[in-house]
């Protein structure tokens, strides 16, 4: 599996909980795109402007003006019980400041 890759819930819950609570970041999402592929799977992509600043530390290394990342989510997604869910996401980046 490529770096970047979440595959299943758990897994996506899991990353979104290993940060830093003291981080402050902002995701500027644009271009969405979401294609149906059956009646329960589907696939979609944005492109992600990432902003990020950690107000705990003085003097950080990064510029929070300056994007800290950017790149393009591929999704796929699957109809449960509950209603859509996430089933995987690939952070593809672009290119880096």
């Amino acid at each position: 599996m490529p770096a970047g890759v979440s595959l299943g819930r758990e897994k996506i819950r899991k990353g979104f909980s290993r940060r830093d609570p003291a981080l402050v970041s902002r995701h500027v999402i644009t271009n969405v795109l979401v294609e149906p592929l059956t009646a329960t799977t589907a696939q979609g992509s944005c492109y992600l402007t990432l902003f990020r600043s950690h107000p705990i530390e003085a003097g950080a290394p990064h510029d929070p003006l300056r994007p800290a990342l950017v790149g393009e989510y591929r999704d796929a997604f699957r109809k449960t019980a509950e209603g859509w869910r996430f089933s995987r996401r690939e952070l593809v980046v672009g290119f880096a400041p």
